[in-house]
């Protein structure tokens, strides 16, 4: 990672939030909706041939997670808690990549698990910027881990565009690669993370990332979590 700008590491905010349009928030989330469909209505059009997109798909997660520089949206990402063990939620058109049996196999072991989606950067804060001195990306993926592993997930899961490089970005945080596969006609890989692996990796997170950690705002059900688990 480049050099690390204190002053401009504190320009930057790390929030937790539910992807409510009633709650408190709701400028805030339509600010990161806003970034969503800047980076993923071109990414829809060049995988799918898809024209428009939709807030449906982003709307329904339970939460997101983004960055702010300036209080600006810079870098997000969305994220449910699911039961792989469901038939139902195995139907996912999320998991439409993840071959049946690998699915009924991990239903077997996990009943309480993260599913990520919609992870975008900002195209003027990709690693390409030399002025801003921290990989959203990797700070990004840093986080996605260190949620399944604070808030109590059993395990969480990944499909990665190869291409993008970010399953490598992934293994470093701990991921373990289950296999590949096909995804919007791109080759990906298939990550399960667990604590237990997230623990081993995170002592080589960024020093950008434990900052952020450390201030991060989070609202919603997931504060009151962690609330209750700081007063125990």
């Amino acid at each position: 990672m480049r050099e690390l700008n204190l002053f401009i590491l504190k320009r930057f905010r790390l929030v937790i939030l539910p992807c409510d349009e009633h709650g408190e928030n709701h400028q805030l989330l339509d600010g990161i909706y806003q970034l969503y469909k800047r980076v993923w209505a071109k990414e829809l059009k060049e995988l799918d041939g898809q024209e428009e997109i939709y807030s449906n798909d982003f709307l329904r997660h339970d939460s997101l997670c983004a960055l702010l520089f300036d209080d600006k949206p810079v870098a997000f990402f969305c994220f449910s808690a699911i039961n792989p063990a469901s038939e139902i939620r195995r139907g996912d058109s999320w998991f439409h990549a993840w071959p049946e049996n690998i699915m009924k196999k991990l239903g077997q072991s996990y009943t309480y698990a993260l599913m990520p989606q919609w992870f975008g950067v900002c195209p003027h804060f990709r690693k390409t910027n030399q002025e801003i001195p921290i990989n959203l990306a990797q700070v990004t993926t840093e986080v996605w881990a260190k949620i399944i592993l604070e808030f109590g997930f059993e395990a969480g899961f990944g499909t990665t565009r190869n291409n993008r490089g970010v399953n490598k970005l992934v293994q470093s945080v701990g991921g373990q690669k289950i296999t590949s596969s096909l995804d919007h006609g791109v080759e990906v890989d298939l990550f399960l993370m667990t604590p237990e692996n997230i623990k081993n990796a995170q002592k080589n997170f960024s020093s950008a990332f434990f900052q952020l950690w450390e201030k991060r705002e989070i609202y919603g059900k997931q504060n009151d979590k962690e609330n209750s688990k700081r007063a125990s």
